[in-house]
């Protein structure tokens, strides 16, 4: 998220991106990282919606 942010993309693609990764993370065993691959693999399935203020 951070690299995207510094990169300049807009926030809504940084948060995007900072979902698929921390989802790629918590899906290896024990502390193992996930990669660039597995970030990519996922980012398309990440959907921004906006929702209604109560």
């Amino acid at each position: 998220m951070v690299a995207d942010l510094a990169a300049g993309r807009p926030i809504e693609e940084a948060f995007r991106t900072g979902v698929a990764a921390g989802s790629a993370a918590v899906s290896r065993p024990g502390t193992e990282l996930c990669s660039e691959a597995d970030v990519q693999r996922l980012l398309p399935q990440v959907q921004i919606k906006e929702i209604a203020a109560a």
